[in-house]
């Protein structure tokens, strides 16, 4: 009897997990209308194309080529195979014939792009020069996380590299969202750089993640004991 009861239970918690898995991920979720027109792929992508910005003109700048830690060995070994490296791509959705294209790196003494690997990105218009600002998520190869600062340079469509942020308190990160200049949300998505132990934090819901603010060279944990926090938006509301 007992044991039919804990066989019971182990179902039960399996099945419980299948399906937060299978909600969390979206995968019952069908849409069939789109607005303005119906869908299309876009070319010239490279693979892993993880996050993009769009400015108000229409330009969308796309990470591309994401690697990192808690990513499965067979993934790591696709990478690696097809020499993929980490890149922006630019699309403009007023010419969409001309497909995304990857942009240049103007590389400084601290950045070095063969350790590129590109999460989250987000942007602050410059609207009279068209010079804008991006910050990216980078999972360094064979380093730590950090946060990089470019200047888009459109007149030679390339990324002059300007900074980079770190700290201690950067684990597993995944999204940041832009404040004002070198003032920036970013989200704690993972504590395990282990694919095996970050497998199972993400199993049993452990609270391990969080939202840090990040205010030049100070960070401040504002949010703790998240569970996988993903994407971070600002609204657009200032009342």
């Amino acid at each position: 009897m007992l044991r039919q009861a804990f066989y019971g239970l182990i179902l039960s918690m399996i099945f419980y997990l299948l399906f937060y898995g299978y909600t969390k991920l979206g995968l019952n979720y069908n849409f069939k209308r789109h607005y303005p027109g119906e869908c299309r792929q876009v070319t010239g992508l490279d693979y892993g194309s993880e996050n993009m910005e769009v400015t108000q003109d229409g330009l969308a700048f796309i990470t591309s080529g994401m690697n990192f830690p808690p990513l499965s060995e067979k993934y790591h070994s696709f990478i690696r195979e097809k020499n993929i490296r980490g890149t922006i791509f630019l699309y403009d959705f007023k010419n969409p014939k001309l497909g995304a294209s990857a942009l240049r790196f103007q590389p400084s003494k601290t950045f070095d792009p063969a350790t590129f690997q590109p999460h989250g990105i987000s942007l602050l218009e410059d609207k009279a020069k068209g010079e804008h600002l991006l910050y990216v998520v980078n999972h360094v190869k064979h380093g730590k996380d950090r946060v990089e600062k470019f200047k888009f340079i459109p007149r030679v469509n390339e990324l002059q590299h300007l900074r980079f942020f770190n700290d201690s308190k950067f684990l597993i990160l995944n999204d940041v969202a832009l404040i004002d200049e070198d003032k920036f949300y970013a989200s704690n998505c993972l504590f395990f750089e282990s694919h095996f132990l970050s497998l199972f934090e993400h199993l049993l819901l452990l609270p391990l993640g969080g939202l840090l603010l990040v205010e030049g060279n100070h960070v401040t944990e504002v949010v703790k004991s998240l569970h996988g926090p993903n994407g971070v938006i600002l609204s657009k509301d200032k009342r």
